[in-house]
Formats: structure tokens, sequence, C-alpha cells
């Protein structure tokens, strides 16, 4: 197991899994994520209409599957019907939308689990309650951390589980330094994060209490950008890009211009 938080290095987690090369939010894309090198994988958590966690990011199903309307209209049975690979890749045709416990069940205790709760337009439908729940049903207290753009379901998971890391997810531009100024001060987050293009010298100099996850890592230029920053976390489509970055970091360090 990777270190409890707060790491000494820099964790490099799966963007939805790899997304880059499988499809994402999938079983297929979160284990070729650890076989990259990721030390974890960001995921997306939201409720079908019988109440079972899924994980998808969108609140609708027609970007990556075959099939059509919300998330929260359809059972988990209906859902998992559905074809979430075809559309990425024929490669990975017959790839289904996982429910959190096949997830937890597949992969275990081997990676970090950063689940993103999905209810910021429905902040009262019980999915922090029901993420909780499994997290403690499959023992994984030690490795999880949750993000949201909802302070409050960030704060009912803090108050519920304190020691894992919650992080306050911020919008980009003036909106984020109203978040930042506000609702990270009211939610108390260990963490925050934000967009790689929003990471600055300046921002990253106000968070000393504060760890910082950057998601959005596309380049060598911007993973050294955020392990030079001091990012607890680096989230990226291609995690095995991100590690071997950081590996040629430790053996042959340059100095920041």
């Amino acid at each position: 197991m990777s270190p409890r938080w707060p790491w000494t290095q820099p964790q490099v987690l799966g963007h939805r899994g790899a997304a880059a090369h499988a499809p994402e939010n999938t079983l297929a894309a979160f284990r070729l994520a650890l076989e990259q090198g990721a030390d974890g994988i960001e995921l997306d958590v939201r409720l079908s209409r019988d109440g079972e966690v899924m994980v998808l990011h969108d609140g609708r199903v027609e970007r990556v599957t075959d099939g059509q309307g919300a998330l929260a209209d359809l059972t988990r049975a209906e859902i998992q019907r559905l074809d979430a690979g075809s559309r990425f890749s024929t490669a990975f045709a017959g790839e289904r939308i996982p429910s959190l416990a096949e997830v937890f069940e597949s992969l275990g205790d081997r990676p970090l689990y950063d689940l993103e709760i999905k209810n910021f337009s429905a902040p009262h439908n019980g999915l922090e309650a029901k993420v909780l729940d499994l997290v403690r049903r499959y023992g994984l207290e030690e490795r999880v951390l949750f993000s949201s753009f909802n302070p409050l379901a960030l704060r009912f998971l803090q108050r519920a589980l304190p020691a894992a890391p919650a992080g306050l997810l911020l919008l980009g531009g003036a909106a984020g330094r109203l978040e930042e100024a506000v609702l990270a001060g009211w939610a108390a987050p260990g963490c925050v994060g934000l967009h790689h293009a929003g990471l600055t010298v300046a921002f990253a100099a106000r968070q000393h209490h504060r760890a910082v996850l950057v998601w959005g890592v596309q380049s060598p230029a911007e993973a050294l950008c955020g392990y030079g920053l001091g990012a607890a976390a680096l989230i990226a489509d291609d995690p095995g890009m991100v590690r071997r970055t950081l590996a040629a970091q430790v053996e042959s360090p340059c100095q920041p211009r």
C-alpha cells in the first residue's frame, strides 16, 4: 500500500482510469492505469434509479454507450445491458458501466481511489451515505479520498470518515477564486482540486495548509509543472506518461527556470 496522507511523493492517478487508451470509467481502463504504473484511479460515482452506486461521469449515457437516457432514470440492470466500450474502440466491445461495488471487488486495496461524488444537481439524494457504506464494507477506509464540486457532500464525508482526505473541486476563473475564498473555508477540505490550467505559483503558495490535486495533465511539461509546484496528486488520462516523466525527473533532476 502507498503511505497514508500526506504523501511524500505526488501520487499518479488515472483520470477515469487510463482514459487515453481505454474506455473511460470501465474496469478495462482502471486495470490498464495500474498496469501503467498509476498509484490509483480517479472515478465518478452516481446513483441509478434503483439506488445503486454506478461509475459514470456524465448524467446521461449517450456519450459513452450505445444507449440513451439519464443514468438516474435507469436501473442497474438496464445500465449494465449497455455497451460502454465500442464507442471508444471495437477492441473494447462489450465493456460495461460498472458499479462501485464491482470496482472494489475487482481491484481490492491495490489502488488509491479518488471517488468524485457527482450529485451537485441533486445534493440530498443519499449518494454520499451509500458510497461510504461501500467503502466500509470493503475495508477501504485507508485507500480512498473523496472529491466533489458539492461542498455539502464533502462536509458529510469529512464528519463520517475524518481520516479520509476530502478535496473540493474548483471551477476555473473568477468562479474558482470565489469558491476558494468562500466555500473552501466553509467546507474546510484537506485538499483542493483544479484543472492544470489554473495551477500557478500564487495558487500553490496560498494552499500552505491544503494539498493540491491537479487534473487534466496532458504532457510531460504539465506533469513537471505540477511536480515542481508541489502537487499531491497528478491526475491524467495517460498515467503511464506521467509515471515515466516523474521517473526521469528523479533520475536526472532539472532546475526550474
